[in-house]
Parts: C-alpha cells; structure tokens; sequence
C-alpha cells in the first residue's frame, strides 16, 4: 500500500512555488524456501511515515534556487526466520528507523549560451553517520543544436535493515555496516539533427567507495554483509532517438565499460559491453500499441572465475490504446526466441550460474480513474 497528498502554491508575484507533501506506505512480504529438504519461512513487514517540502524560486534575474527538506519515519522494520524442520534456529528481528535530509540548489544562467548548476544535500539516518552529497553541472550551448555538458555528483546510500540486521543459522548481522558512497563525474555531448531526431555521447567515471558486499564473517565463517573495496568504472556510451509524426519512436544504445576493485580485478557480473534497441509504433486500426525490445549484455565474470556467455534477448509488448473509461490491457512475451542464458549467483546460491526463464507470456488489465 502507498499513498501520498500533495500540496502546490505559487505566490509572490508567482516568482516563488511551494511543493509539499506527505506520504505513507506499508508492505508485507512472505517467501517460503526449501533448505535441504527442511521448509523455511522469510518475513518481512514495513510501515513508513514521512513528508518533503521546497520552495523554488525565481525572484533573482538569471538564477533559479530550489531549497527543501525531507523525514521519513520508519516505524517498523520488522523480519523473522521460521525454521520448520529446527524451530530453534527461528528468529525474530524487530527493528525500526528514520532519515532526514536537507538541500539547496541553484541553476545559474551565465549568459545566453552557457549555465551552472550548484548543489548540495545533507542526510543523517538512525544507522549510519551523516553525508554530504555536492553536485556540479556546467551546460554549454555550442550552437542551436549542440550542447556540451560537464556533470559532476556524489551521492550516499545506508544499508538497509536485510543487509545490516537479518541473521539466521546461515548469515549473521553486521551493526556496523558502513553506507556507500559513489562520485561520478561524465562528459556529455548532445546533438539535434532535424526536429527528430536526438544524438547523445559521454564519457563517464564513477568512483564507489564501501561497496556493500556479500562475504563472510571470520570468526562465525558465515555469510555477513561488510564494508568492501573501493571500486572504479570508466565508460563510453552513444544513444540515439528518433520519432516520427506518426508517434512511432525507435530508441538505440551502446555502452562499453570497464569495471574493477582497487586491485585491478574485475567485478563479478559486470558485463563490458550493453546494446539496447527499443521500437514501438501503433497499430491504429487495431487500437493497440506495438513495442518490441533488443537487449544484449556481453559475458560476465562468475563467482567462480569463469566467464559466463554473453546473451541477447527480445521482447514484445501489446497495449490497447483509447480504451473508454481508462482500462488498459497489456501483452508482453518475454525471451520471445527462448533463449537459454545465466546470471552469476550469489554466495547464498549454491548455484554459481543461475538460469534465466525462458519464454513467458504475462497479462496486466489497469485502471485509470
């Protein structure tokens, strides 16, 4: 369940905007296992409580500052182990928490071709200490239809109550798991050609430090969720977008990218090389809509040091369009030439490579109202 009231105010001259809202939300999650035979039951039971509010502001000529704030009240956290088969292995962790933060932003026009974005945020948590995430973008407009870009961020993640708290007879908590950190810094160059279509590439570095890990802990030799390495990732992408008046739109990408700790070794399931094509079209006798997606990921390195096979993959999409009362009915069949592929597992999953569903048909019916 989720829900949320918005609240939206312009005032001083409509020179400044306010936006607040507040929120709530529950979930119940239930996942039955097998272990060695034995039945085992995973629990999982969250309510949250919280609000945001910001003022934009554009009384200063050529500046347009946005300041705000956000809390979320975790109210419960809760998560269990049933052990059917031990029920002294079965545990009860309850839990709560909270976080907060706080920014400010300002886009600056430096002159008709060229602006700045400053930003800053802080956040403070019940879990982990308090982080500063700055922001810096430059946007230079070469001519009409290119735009230069220089984007630099940093942002900060706490673990959550699974990888900190849940212990059972095969994992044990870490209270003192640290969040992460990432910074990214990326070049970007964009180009219109005509007034359909959109060409895009960048440049990219970013930078995670404290890289929240599955590993083991060594007195207990167990699986526990630490701290790890600092790790670092170059990379290239060019994209394009293309509609048409018939609002048919063809969208394409190409990524290449290398990942590794501070050691220099390469990061497990972390392929080098992504492709991805997107068509859609409508069918406008049929009042439906047409999508289809190419994916490609190249191979990837397995927990056990071996190179996992690259795959592509294509999916289809049918919705109906202009359906009275907003009902939408939608088709999508997944792995549509079923193929056979894996993913790397987990130190959880005995498995090494995991084998991905093969061809799937799935049927959704929504409402607008």
């Amino acid at each position: 369940f989720l829900g949320q009231a918005q609240f939206e105010h312009s005032f001083a001259n409509g020179t400044r905007h306010l936006s607040a809202r507040a929120f709530a939300g529950v979930e119940r999650y239930t996942a039955p296992f097998t272990f060695e035979g034995g039945s085992t039951l995973q629990t999982g039971s969250s309510n949250w409580q919280g609000g945001e509010a910001r003022v934009l502001s554009t009384a200063w000529t050529r500046h347009k500052i946005l300041i705000g704030s956000d809390f979320q009240a975790n109210t419960r956290q809760d998560q269990s182990y049933v052990d059917g088969a031990a029920p002294a292995n079965s545990v009860d962790i309850p839990g709560s928490g909270w976080r907060a933060g706080v920014f400010a932003q300002d886009e600056w026009e430096l002159s008709p071709r060229a602006s700045a974005t400053v930003g800053l945020r802080a956040d403070d948590n019940s879990s982990t200490d308090a982080a500063w995430s700055p922001r810096v973008a430059l946007i230079f407009r070469a001519t009409p239809q290119t735009a230069l870009k220089v984007l630099y961020g940093r942002a900060h993640r706490a673990p959550n109550v699974y990888e900190r708290d849940f212990r059972y007879e095969h994992q044990t908590a870490n209270p003192q798991l640290r969040g992460e950190t990432i910074d990214t810094i990326e070049v970007v160059a964009d180009r219109r050609v005509g007034a359909n279509l959109t060409l895009r590439g960048s440049l990219y570095q970013w930078t995670i430090r404290d890289l929240i890990t599955l590993d083991e802990d060594p007195v207990l030799a167990v699986a526990q969720y630490q701290s790890g390495a600092t790790v670092h990732a170059r990379g290239a992408e060019l994209s394009a977008d293309k509609t048409w008046p018939s609002s048919s739109r063809l969208r394409g990408s190409v990524s290449l990218q290398d990942v590794a700790d501070a050691s220099g070794a390469g990061l497990l399931n972390s392929p080098s090389l992504l492709g991805r094509l997107n068509l859609s079209a409508p069918l406008r006798p049929l009042h439906v809509r047409l999508g289809y997606e190419f994916r490609y990921d190249s191979a990837r390195l397995s927990g056990d040091g071996s190179l996992l096979d690259g795959y592509a993959v294509s999916n289809v999409h049918l919705a109906t369009t202009g359906v009275p009362h907003g009902v939408e009915v939608g088709v999508t069949l997944r792995n549509l030439f079923n193929r056979t592929f894996a993913v790397s597992g987990s130190r959880n999953n005995w498995q090494n490579a995991i084998e991905q569903d093969g061809r799937s048909v799935s049927v959704t019916v929504s409402s607008r109202f």
